[in-house]
């Protein structure tokens, strides 16, 4: 029976459920229970998704950059009509933020494995940032209390934490099951001199990928760049000892010494985490 094992649901080794069954995910479009995955490369963006309590497969196939998600959840709208509301992962409906909604939600946030944002008031609206504003997109709020950027409600959304004074003091990351959350803490973004930053320069080496990155200082700011990039991508400050760069680096963290000395540094971009590149030629 091929459907059991495809269908069938695991879990991490600390015992933490995954919405991941053999190679299929579940989730959930207009209130209905589906199982299926997406795919992209370059500009091509596919997905397929199957309904097995309707019997009914969708696939989307687009040779440009589209968000496949929004473009089911429409056709099971339209096919199947709204789902069972009490569905995990049924989706409220959409709402403007109130004026104190957005006070309390403005500020920075880390997630442990991604990049440094900053909720920020634009002209009123709050806005999704990263990089000190080199990506920026609206966000999408909804009655039960929970937000997303535009285009990501079917990977990430978010519902805020308040402190007791009713100041939003972090958010939890959400991916299709409430049960599942990893909760993001508000923090503040490292603004070190420019004097701070050469201590990081200098090639790292990981051979797990057989690739080298240089770190140098130009210009008052950290670039990154090795054989494989095509321009040198620029690194943000987000803590200390952490920055944020484009795909593919997006976060790296420096590992330094019990003296202090910078020994290598880790790479988390997407699903790879951790990856480890060591110092070329110790410390200066």
């Amino acid at each position: 029976d091929l459907f059991s094992p495809i269908s069938t649901t695991a879990a991490l080794n600390d015992g933490t459920p995954i919405n991941y069954a053999y190679g299929l995910t579940w989730q959930n479009f207009a209130g209905h229970r589906s199982i299926g995955h997406s795919g992209s490369e370059a500009a091509f963006r596919a997905r397929i998704a199957h309904f097995p309590a309707e019997n009914v497969s969708m696939v989307v196939l687009s040779n440009m950059h589209v968000d496949n998600a929004s473009i089911v959840e429409d056709m099971a709208r339209i096919y199947l009509g709204e789902g069972d509301d009490h569905l995990p992962g049924a989706i409220a409906p959409q709402i403007e933020p109130s004026p104190d909604l957005i006070d309390a939600l403005a500020g920075t946030y880390l997630y442990e494995f991604g990049r440094l944002f900053t909720l920020e008031i634009v002209e009123g609206e709050l806005i999704w940032s990263e990089r000190n504003g080199a990506s920026q997109s609206p966000l999408i709020f909804h009655a039960d209390g929970s937000f997303e950027q535009e285009g990501r409600r079917h990977w990430t959304y978010f519902t805020p934490v308040y402190s007791d004074d009713g100041r939003a003091i972090s958010a939890l990351i959400r991916h299709d099951d409430p049960d599942r959350a990893v909760r993001i803490e508000r923090t503040a973004q490292w603004s070190p001199e420019p004097s701070d930053l050469s201590i990081y320069e200098g090639d790292y080496f990981s051979p797990e990928v057989d690739q080298t990155w240089t770190i140098e200082l130009k210009d008052d700011a950290l670039y990154a760049h090795s054989l494989w990039s095509t321009h040198d991508l620029p690194l943000t400050p987000a803590i200390e000892d952490r920055f944020d760069s484009e795909w593919p680096l997006n976060t790296l963290i420096f590992d330094r010494d019990e003296a202090g000395d910078i020994t290598g540094l880790r790479i988390h971009s997407g699903r790879a985490r951790n990856v480890t590149f060591n110092r070329l030629g110790g410390t200066e």
